[in-house]
């Protein structure tokens, strides 16, 4: 990791902390500011897909993925932005679903990481664990909007946490000789 990927981790990080602090003050306009949040983050990281897919991947094999991955994040992003009358439904589902998929996707890989005799099994596994428990929390308390904003900021905190970390962390360099 270079210099500058580690200052903007850590930047990031600290934004995030921030963010979530910012959340927790203004619990009755919370919901708006994840509304926006994730509208703004659905259309970036649609562009930037758009972006790669005009610049390189329209020449690769497998390319249009990304064209149709882009579509997909900018559509599901302007959604967003015309539920924001009434953003709490939304926001609900994309958090339900978001633990539901990474639920299975890291139970998924910590069995499969089990099964190689990778030592990095358990950490997913736990991950996997954890977002099942949160899903399961969030689906019996669905009349509950502090709750929703609590495990929403727990999120960015443990993604601020991940980055910061991530920012001081050795990492070995690998030489070819």
């Amino acid at each position: 990791m270079t210099v500058f990927q580690r200052i903007k981790n850590l930047i990031t990080g600290l934004l995030l902390i921030i963010g979530a602090v910012v959340l927790l003050t203004m619990p009755e306009d919370g919901f708006v500011i994840i509304a926006a949040f994730i509208m703004v983050s659905l259309l970036l990281m649609g562009l930037r897909y758009l972006f790669y897919y005009f610049h390189m991947a329209r020449n690769m094999v497998g390319g249009k993925y990304f064209l149709f991955l882009g579509i997909f994040l900018i559509d599901l992003g302007l959604l967003t932005f015309s539920m924001t009358d009434e953003p709490r439904w939304a926001l609900i589902l994309y958090l339900l679903g978001f633990h539901a998929f990474s639920c299975v996707v890291n139970l998924a890989k910590g069995i499969q990481e089990r099964h190689y005799g990778a030592p990095a099994w358990k950490v997913d596994t736990v991950q996997g664990i954890v977002n099942a428990v949160v899903f399961f929390f969030c689906l019996f308390h669905l009349r509950s909007p502090v709750y929703f904003l609590w495990v929403y900021c727990a999120g960015l905190f443990y993604s601020a946490a991940v980055r910061i970390v991530s920012a001081f962390r050795r990492t070995a360099i690998v030489y070819i000789q």
